[in-house]
């Protein structure tokens, strides 16, 4: 029960990790979109 306890948990850490990295790839674009177009109005 334990280790089917700590395999699940392990799992969730595993998409939570995933999900930031996905979160943090998006934030970069906008991030690069807007200081593009920042630039592009200059």
């Amino acid at each position: 029960m334990p280790l089917a306890r700590t395999v699940s948990g392990y799992s969730v850490t595993i998409s939570t990790v995933k999900g930031g990295y996905r979160f943090q790839i998006e934030m970069l674009k906008n991030i690069t979109l807007a200081t593009n177009s920042i630039y592009m109005h200059y």
